[in-house]
């Protein structure tokens, strides 16, 4: 399928929008100013990509809702895919072997672990917050197996932590020295990710911008955390919301607003408008 057949005029730019913590309010939510903006970028020329840490099954309804025309990526970019379609255009993963290694050094108890294979959300621990997940993404499958620390011999798109930043600092350290290639990110002051060696959310941006014959200096990246940060950094244009951590703020060329005033907005206003951020 033609991708810019779908644009009402060939797109000058792409914009890459992190959902948790960026587009989605507090409650999870796009307001209907984020909304009424995307849809004006889209019909002036505007790409726009969701680029998730997030399962892709996880976002399915936020791309029906919004209407996005170009390839999105899920799994902090290890999964890009069409959101009309659903047809996967990559699909990298963390080999078996090297998701063992990674679960052969964990060495504290009650650690929190999930990850993503091919078919579901696997999870160690059933939580508060897993269970606001599962509510909140029909689309996933969630799977609770106990033993996955010391039993799981699959690959997965990516692993993720879920502890004290003591406990996370040390267990990185241990997972890099096992495994220098993978990518580790922090998505909180009490959670890290890993994902394949080369695949994070800047990478995936690039791809989407290729895919649409879009020059790199017209990508623009807005996030807010840890896995925002090599998309902030890789983008033409690097977009920080106002509550993003400090290292996503050092790294952007901007700081707009923050997710509860609609930044995602004024970051899309100004390039309707103006062509360019200011």
């Amino acid at each position: 399928m033609d991708l810019l057949a779908r644009f009402p005029q060939k797109p000058k730019f792409l914009v890459g929008i992190d959902l948790d913590g960026t587009l989605l309010r507090g409650d999870l939510k796009v307001s209907e100013i984020n909304r009424q903006a995307l849809l004006d970028a889209q019909a002036n020329g505007i790409a726009i990509s969701l680029i998730s840490g997030r399962s892709h099954c996880g976002f399915l309804h936020y791309l029906e809702e919004l209407g996005i025309f170009a390839p999105c990526a899920g799994d902090a970019g290890a999964i890009i895919f069409d959101p009309i379609t659903q047809e996967v255009y990559q699909d990298t993963v963390i080999p078996a072997d090297q998701i063992r290694h990674i679960l052969d050094q964990v060495q504290e108890e009650h650690l929190i672990v999930y990850l993503h294979d091919s078919q579901s959300v696997v999870f160690n621990l059933e939580t508060e917050m897993m269970r606001a997940f599962a509510s909140a993404t029909p689309e996933c499958n969630y799977r609770l197996e106990l033993n996955l620390i010391q039993e799981y011999h699959q690959e997965a798109s990516k692993i993720a932590f879920i502890a004290n930043q003591e406990v996370l600092s040390a267990l990185g350290e241990r997972i890099l020295a096992a495994e220098p290639d993978l990518e580790l990110s922090w998505t909180s002051t009490h959670s890290i990710e890993i994902s394949p060696a080369g695949v994070n959310k800047g990478a995936a941006l690039h791809r989407i911008a290729e895919m649409l014959e879009i020059l790199p200096e017209n990508t623009i990246a807005i996030g807010d955390s840890g896995n925002d940060f090599e998309m902030i950094r890789q983008a033409g244009v690097g977009v920080a919301v106002a509550n993003a951590v400090d290292g996503a703020k050092d790294l952007a060329d901007f700081i707009s607003p923050s997710n509860e005033e609609d930044g995602v907005a004024w970051v899309l206003t100004q390039l309707i408008q103006k062509g360019f951020l200011t």
